[in-house]
């Protein structure tokens, strides 16, 4: 088991705040299509999960040549059923670090697009129908 103490010392996130969401470990990752980031606001918040509304939907196309379509979340990662361009206003962030607060700086984040509105109880039961688009995320305030 991974922990991370990282962040225990930073600036707490809250419902209300506008956030930005962006690549990590990879700066340009696919799914942020040659942009800095995507723009939302925090509408829930337990545990290790957190639930972005968007400022603008999202339209995410094929990951490039080779792999045409994105993984559903929860799926394995030979499960044949994929999403070709999946779109939502919705992000579902789960830490990805056991002991991470949600405090900025994150440290490592999943990334769960969702065309409807998540509920992290749903999340918890396996329930969510998303694509999973980023698995170490970062998120930051913005005004």
């Amino acid at each position: 088991m991974v922990v991370s103490q990282k962040n225990m010392d930073g600036i707490p996130f809250a419902v209300g705040d506008r956030v930005l969401v962006t690549g990590g470990y990879d700066q340009h990752p696919n799914w942020l299509q040659g942009g800095e980031g995507y723009r939302g606001t925090i509408r829930d918040m337990r545990g290790e999960s957190v639930v972005v509304e968007l400022e603008a939907e999202l339209t995410i196309s094929s990951i490039n040549r080779d792999e045409l379509a994105w993984r559903i979340w929860g799926r394995k990662q030979d499960d044949p059923e994929r999403i070709a361009s999946p779109h939502g206003t919705w992000l579902l962030l789960r830490q990805g670090w056991n002991g991470s607060v949600w405090n900025e700086p994150t440290d490592r984040l999943h990334v769960v697009l969702c065309l409807e509105e998540p509920t992290i109880a749903e999340f918890n039961l396996g329930q969510i129908y998303g694509t999973w688009v980023e698995g170490h995320a970062v998120m930051r305030h913005v005004n």
